[in-house]
């Protein structure tokens, strides 16, 4: 398949159409960043490690009968797959209480030296793509991260990237910071919904938490230093196919979208939390290249 005329350059890959009006190609790039762009690295290799792990991912899925957008690996950094009217969500499902969760909920944070907090059942939360940005004369809107973000970087606004969604009393959506702890009762804007309730909750129920239970189970069944590897939590996105219409998980689904530790251990960590917190490159590296093995397994 052909890529023809450029359509979106992001972060983390080029989006290219192609002859077929239904069918895209994602070209990863060699590129690594957190912290809202505040690290950045372009690790040669990571591009490829990265389509490995999309496609292993997803065609794992695909396996189970969840629907995606992905067809198949073109080459080490080409990917085909259906074009999609993204929805402007992240969807987050969790085993154990971490990253953000514990910003949003700090009771749940476990004393020094203790496991961390495994909920009773599996919790979804659901975080909004664009940012809320709050002016000093108190004027808050919503944009798109890349105009936000330089706003932040310009000192000229404060900047609420991947802003938390509530459900208000009349069916609005309460959006918050995603990094202190959750006032439901004074979000910082109230939207219309991006989504209609009851279509989300079908979206969690019949895609989002299977997809999550089927990876979780695969992980499992792969150790590192003979401790089995705990899916501890994940973040997908959603799209509409462009030729039916359908809900498919879209996007991206590597190391990048989930923590794992070995064992349930959080020192152990082999995802990108690593690189977010610090780490050597090449340990990173080395990370991402284990992961593209594991889930090659799949």
């Amino acid at each position: 398949m052909e890529k023809t005329s450029l359509i979106i350059e992001g972060k983390t890959k080029k989006v290219w159409a192609t002859e077929d009006p239904n069918l895209v190609v994602f070209e990863m790039k060699d590129a690594l960043s957190a912290g809202d762009g505040l690290r950045k690295d372009q690790p040669e290799g990571i591009s490829s490690l990265k389509a490995a792990q999309i496609a292993n991912l997803f065609g794992f899925l695909n396996k189970q009968g969840l629907p995606t957008a992905f067809h198949q690996q073109l080459t080490e950094t080409d990917l085909l797959c259906d074009a999609c009217d993204m929805v402007p969500l992240e969807l987050v499902v969790r085993r154990y209480a971490w990253g953000s969760a514990l910003r949003l909920d700090p009771s749940l944070k476990q004393p020094d030296g203790t496991p961390p907090y495994r909920y009773d059942g599996l919790v979804s939360h659901v975080f909004l793509k664009d940012s809320v940005v709050k002016y000093s004369d108190g004027k808050v809107v919503l944009m798109k991260e890349p105009d936000a973000v330089k706003l932040r970087d310009a000192g000229e606004a404060e900047v609420f990237t991947d802003p938390y969604v509530t459900q208000q009393s009349d069916g609005r959506w309460g959006l918050h910071s995603a990094y202190a702890p959750l006032d439901e009762a004074s979000p910082l804007l109230v939207i219309d919904p991006v989504m209609e309730s009851g279509a989300l909750d079908t979206l969690f129920a019949t895609t989002v938490i299977p997809a999550f239970e089927a990876l979780e189970k695969a992980w499992a069944e792969k150790t590192v230093d003979g401790q089995p590897i705990t899916l501890v939590d994940f973040k997908v996105e959603a799209g509409r196919r462009h030729k039916d219409g359908q809900l498919v998980l879209a996007d991206e689904l590597n190391g990048d979208s989930m923590r794992l530790w070995p064992g349930a251990d959080p020192t152990a960590q082999i995802d990108k939390q690593l690189y977010r917190e610090g780490a050597a490159v090449d340990a990173v590296l080395a990370k991402y290249k284990l992961i593209a093995d594991l889930t090659g397994q799949f």
